[in-house]
């Protein structure tokens, strides 16, 4: 999880850690992140817990050989990390390592014959230049960029590096005379020069609009119908820009289809329009359908119902969180209406707990949004140590030791840990309101 009590176990057992060995590499050569893309990378963090443990050879060679077989491109970044930390600490071996993982990795994705879809290896192929960039500088990404420009040549249409990452990403590095750079070693190497015209010209693409323009009711219950993966993106979108308009006539139309004979999956996907734009027809009418409906429907007229202002939504709210139901949606429809409901919402964390780690997530977030907006009281604090404990994304700690900092009620031990967190936001958090109570 990324807590500072483990680094603070390890400082206080300093020269007697042999026994979380195991443990601190395990932490190593897993991706223990709720979600990568939100959180803090670990490597330092993971590296400050080996320095305690000791023997950094043995750990080496054991995220080398990790490095060597895994194609997940969140563990690789976080080896590519703790590589990085021992090359800086003098250990060559660990910039060799991620420089023959690209190689190897290069080769395995152009041998591929089929491709994947969803872009996972040119993902991981991305990470691992972009770590060669810090080790070696800005020459390896031209080698890099050379090498993978000679392999898109060979094979037009095969996604071998994630260019909109990659090219944004190396200019935030090397700063504003990057580009300047690229286009002057275009000019003298093919490969380059592929790959900068394919970033070209998959940056001008992405800049495009690509909101549905020419809406009506049968393409969107069409797409409502669909299992496409950013199906729900792609019809929340379409709500907010019916929020946006004066489309009247096609909100009702999709609200007749809600009321109809069609199956219950497509009206629960329908559902999404109406999370960021108005439904048409009177409360009553919503009420009644959600008391028809099966679960997945019921819990996405709920957002819906938020637009609405009725105590009997704080009725209802208040049932499902008392019974387990629905537990993320009924807290956001909760916030309009709460009552000083502490106890409640307490049990709905604890009862959420036994969900899986991403439905806790949300239901953490939908709480901490209820709390930050009302005074802080004891009871507060009681749910916030709760979530510091229990919620496994270290993003959200930080928030919660934030809200604690921001009115004075973080426990002292709570505030020791904080010191050595995972995140270092987190540290810098709790160092400043540590030094300002020494003060007063």
């Amino acid at each position: 999880m990324g807590l500072g009590s483990a680094i603070l176990e390890l400082k206080r057992n300093n020269g007697e850690n042999e026994k979380f060995r195991e443990a601190v590499l395990y932490a190593c050569i897993h991706d223990t992140c709720m979600n990568a893309q939100m959180e803090d990378a670990r490597y330092d963090y993971l590296f400050e817990a080996i320095g305690l443990v000791g023997n950094k050879d043995y750990f080496l060679d054991a995220i080398v050989s990790r490095l060597e077989t895994t194609d997940n491109y969140r563990l690789i970044s976080q080896l590519c990390g703790l590589l990085y930390m021992f090359w800086e600490d003098g250990f060559d071996k660990a910039g060799t390592a991620v420089r023959n993982k690209f190689g190897d990795y290069l080769s395995k994705i152009t041998r591929m014959k089929k491709e994947n879809t969803k872009g996972l290896p040119a993902n991981s192929l991305t990470v691992l230049v972009l770590w060669l960039c810090d080790i070696y500088g800005i020459k390896e990404f031209f080698n890099c960029a050379e090498k993978i420009g000679q392999e898109m040549i060979k094979r037009p249409g095969r996604k071998i590096v994630t260019l909109i990452w990659l090219v944004p990403s190396a200019e935030r590095k090397f700063g504003k005379t990057f580009m300047r750079k690229f286009e002057k070693e275009a000019k003298k190497t093919e490969g380059i020069r592929h790959l900068l015209e394919t970033w070209q010209k998959e940056d001008n693409s992405n800049g495009s609009d690509h909101i549905e323009r020419d809406l009506d009711a049968n393409y969107i219950v069409s797409l409502a119908a669909t299992k496409e993966r950013l199906q729900p993106i792609r019809l929340m979108r379409i709500g907010r820009k019916l929020g946006k308009s004066d489309e009247a006539g096609l909100r009702l139309q999709l609200a007749e289809f809600l009321h109809s004979e069609m199956d219950e999956e497509t009206k629960a996907a329908l559902m999404y329009v109406f999370h960021d734009c108005d439904y048409p027809y009177p409360l009553e009418k919503l009420l009644e359908l959600y008391e028809t409906a099966g679960g997945k429907l019921k819990s996405r007229i709920l957002p819906a119902l938020e637009r609405f202002d009725d105590t009997r939504l704080r009725e209802l709210a208040v049932y499902n969180l008392k019974n387990g139901l629905f537990i993320y949606e009924s807290l956001m429809l909760l916030d309009k209406y709460f009552d000083n409901d502490y106890d409640l919402v307490y049990q709905a964390q604890q009862s959420s707990k036994k969900a899986k780690i991403s439905d806790y997530h949300e239901v953490s977030m939908a709480i901490r949004d209820l709390i930050k907006t009302r005074r802080v009281t004891a009871e507060t604090q009681k749910i916030l140590l709760y979530d510091y404990r229990e919620n496994r994304c270290s993003f959200c700690r930080n928030l919660n030791v934030e809200i604690m900092c921001k009115n004075k009620i973080i426990p002292d031990d709570i505030l020791e840990e904080c010191l050595y967190d995972c995140v270092w936001d987190t540290r810098k958090l709790a160092k400043r309101y540590k030094a300002r109570k020494h003060i007063s």
